[in-house]
């Protein structure tokens, strides 16, 4: 995969055949077909490896960490580990996968991210999904926000703190949540709480 991400940031997508990424990667081109049949594939696999590795965080969440509360540390963890160790290789990728094939692929891994996110809101707000559209009406905001984050850190050549716009995001997003649940208690008649701030939370194991 190392290969692929280095061909894609210096050629461009047009210009890297899977032929070139089995060369560098020492590898016969019909191993690399066997994994990866086709190159859109192969160019989101990245992006593929890191939703993997987010649905088994959070099959093994605990259950007592409110799910806004994960996603800020996770989107935190990555944005960090993105702008300190790939910060060159990422800017010059993302340049070059602006192509539809790619990113039709892209949309569907965020229909998944999507997915996992409306569960885990309508968990946390106590709402069935099948009934209620809140949870993902919050979960679009969350993925839009961080995906407009990114974008705009991309544009700036990476010059911002990235993990700042992600995190601030979030906070954006828990705090209409809370401001949703307080206009809904006050419907009711119910004194609606302080809104709380999120709740402290461990490093997010990655299994790399």
């Amino acid at each position: 995969m190392q290969a692929s991400v280095e061909l894609f940031a210096e050629l461009g997508y047009a210009e890297t055949t899977l032929e070139a990424v089995a060369e560098r990667a020492n590898l016969h081109v019909q191993t690399l077909y066997r994994y990866f049949p086709s190159k859109e594939l192969l160019a989101t696999a990245p992006e593929q490896d890191n939703l993997d590795l987010f649905k088994a965080a959070v099959r093994q969440k605990d259950p007592e960490l409110p799910f806004t509360s994960f996603w800020r540390e996770w989107t935190a963890t990555s944005s960090n580990t993105t702008q300190t160790m790939y910060r060159e290789i990422y800017l010059q990728r993302k340049r070059s996968l602006q192509t539809p094939a790619v990113m039709s692929q892209f949309h569907a891994l965020a229909n998944e991210y999507l997915d996992l996110l409306e569960n885990g809101l309508a968990d946390e707000l106590s709402l069935d999904p099948k009934t209620s559209h809140y949870p993902r009406l919050f979960a679009a905001m969350l993925w839009e926000g961080n995906h407009h984050a990114a974008q705009k850190w991309v544009l700036n050549q990476g010059r911002s703190d990235l993990v700042e716009i992600v995190t601030g995001v979030v906070d954006d997003v828990y705090k209409l949540m809370q401001l949703w649940k307080s206009a809904n208690m006050l419907a009711v008649g119910k004194e609606p709480p302080t809104i709380p701030g999120h709740k402290p939370t461990k490093n997010i194991k990655r299994d790399e």
